[in-house]
């Protein structure tokens, strides 16, 4: 229940506190006062957008607080999922800033958006002459349905089945349409592929080929530098080793002489065999230089045709070319086997489909129920609002296909005379007619969901008199077991109130402001004659005013 009501800097109000009651609450004003403004205040709170032009003071932040008695709802699971700290008084907060930001808080503790009209739909049902308006929409006319028919959690699970299924279907659509391009490009492929696995490419195989290239192209010059080099080293008593050995041979006496020699002898003699393992090794390599031009001309084609392969696929490398190769064979076994794939996901897309049917066949049968249940309650109740002989039909087709929403298909069809034939409700009822017809839906969901919290604006639209009252005798029905806050211009209804607030427009020192006022007996009888008699309040009107109070 709404228990207080706090609105700073937000249009024409600049600062009110308002305290509702259970039960009725009544609000009234003259036209223009800013019944709409409240209205608006209230939508900031229930998670509606809005910017810097609700502010009052653009230098000034708009602040807009309610306060709710939660003790008797079941919504602590709400406070726990979202890491809320739990009261029964729940403060919800909206501020808008001079920047335009905006912020949303629950009992102090900020939160986005959705968080905040997630908790505000438990607590307070804002009906709107736009929501009035809705009730011609075949989508609105469904929600209704599904609301008598409980199907809330029947459709969150469709809701993820059918996002579920249409993500299925979308990868198997661009699976089957990948597919059928590589189709198409399969022979392209499959002659790239070739013509790698024919070169049988080996990684590295490019640098191990150009070091040899570059030793047949030089052959002739290394074989000159290995044989002069061997000369010097080895062939006579010049040799680098005859010198070596004639040092080491002559060495004996010396080294007696001076102890330090025999260490540098043990060096020559290390450094003797480093060179006789080095001449060797120099000999080994020199035997396998030889001029081979046939092997030339092999590694010259081998080469030019690594380079024209990475030329034509835009590649650097011998390990990049061989990549390209194991990507190419794995599309062709994409392809070869692409029909067996296609068919898995077909198969798994039809799976899901035909739990989505089943879902579907469960919510189209809870639809009819409450359908019936609607046509035989919403004729009863509009009998008491004085159309007596009007007649309403829940029509559900089922439609071709399946959406989020199922595969049924809602139109209210009605008749408000006898002999009239049922029509399309949002071509034939009139503004009266279609303002009724919400109030006995609201009457009929106020005891099928749990809401402790009604606005009504205006819904007395395009009624008067006897009707009128008849609105009002529901509205006080409805109120014995929630709080109802309705927005009125009728007397007949503002009389059934048991808290009366009036909306005043002050204009002072050049500025215009709106507050509320909470109305005792004898303003309310003067507020209620008013909306009798208009501005020039009778003695007639007052003397009615005073026996509409009484009854």
């Amino acid at each position: 229940m709404l228990t207080r009501l706090t609105i700073q800097n937000y249009a024409l109000i600049r600062e009110v506190s308002i305290d509702f009651g259970p039960g009725l609450n009544i609000i009234t004003g003259e036209t223009g006062a800013g019944k709409s403004i409240l209205l608006g205040a209230l939508g900031l709170i229930a998670g509606n957008r809005a910017d810097t032009s609700v502010l009052s003071s653009s230098v000034e932040k708009c602040i807009v607080e309610g306060f709710f008695n939660v003790a008797f709802l079941n919504i602590r699971h709400f406070f726990d999922s979202n890491e809320l700290d739990y009261d029964d008084t729940c403060i919800v907060r909206r501020e808008i800033l001079p920047n335009g930001k905006s912020r949303a808080f629950i009992n102090d503790s900020p939160v986005s958006l959705p968080i905040l009209r997630t908790l505000s739909d438990m607590l307070i049902d804002i009906h709107s002459q736009h929501q009035t308006l809705l009730l011609r929409s075949n989508d609105f006319q469904l929600q209704l349905v599904d609301s008598f028919a409980d199907n809330r959690l029947e459709l969150e699970k469709l809701y993820k089945q059918y996002s579920n299924w249409k993500k299925l279907t979308d990868e198997l659509n661009q699976y089957i349409a990948n597919r059928e391009r590589s189709i198409s490009e399969q022979d392209y492929i499959r002659f790239q592929f070739e013509e790698l696995q024919k070169a049988m490419i080996t990684v590295g195989e490019e640098e191990h080929a150009e070091q040899e290239l570059a030793a047949l192209a030089h052959s002739e010059e290394l074989k000159a530098w290995f044989d002069n080099t061997l000369h010097i080293m080895t062939d006579d008593e010049n040799s680098i080793m005859s010198k070596m050995s004639y040092i080491r041979q002559t060495s004996q006496k010396p080294a007696s002489w001076h102890p330090q020699l025999t260490i540098l002898l043990d060096q020559l003699n290390n450094i003797s065999v480093e060179i006789k393992e080095w001449v060797r090794s120099v000999l080994q390599l020199s035997n396998t230089i030889e001029p081979n031009p046939e092997r030339l001309r092999i590694i010259e084609e081998r080469l030019n045709l690594l380079h024209t392969l990475m030329k034509k696929h835009k590649v650097d490398s011998t390990a990049q070319l061989i990549t390209l190769q194991s990507e190419w064979e794995t599309k062709l076994q994409a392809i070869e086997s692409g029909e067996e794939q296609e068919n898995l996901l077909r198969k798994v897309v039809q799976e899901q489909y035909a739990e989505m049917d089943k879902l579907c066949e469960l919510i189209s049968q809870k639809r009819i129920y409450a359908a019936a249940l609607i046509q035989k309650n919403a004729i009863d109740l509009l009998s008491q609002l004085g159309l007596k002989d009007a007649n309403m039909h829940v029509q559900i087709e089922p439609k071709s296909n399946i959406t989020s929403q199922g595969r049924d298909m809602v139109r209210f069809l009605f008749s408000a005379n006898q002999g009239m034939p049922l029509q399309d409700l949002g071509k034939i009822a009139s503004g009266g007619e279609v303002s009724r017809l919400m109030l006995a839906f609201k009457a009929m969901l106020s005891d099928k969901i749990n809401l402790p919290t009604i606005l009504f604006d205006e819904i007395d639209t395009g009624v008067s008199g006897g009707m009128a009252d008849k609105i009002g005798q529901l509205m006080k029905q409805m109120s014995n077991t929630r709080q109802l806050v309705v927005i009125t211009h009728l007397p007949q209804m503002a009389s059934k109130g048991e808290f009366h607030f009036k909306v005043i427009k002050e204009s002072k020192n050049g500025s215009t402001q709106t507050y509320l006022l909470l109305l005792n007996h004898s303003q309310r009888i003067e507020e209620i004659a008013r909306l009798l008699s208009g501005a020039s309040i009778t003695d007639a009107a007052l003397k009615n005013a005073i026996e509409m109070l009484k009854s």
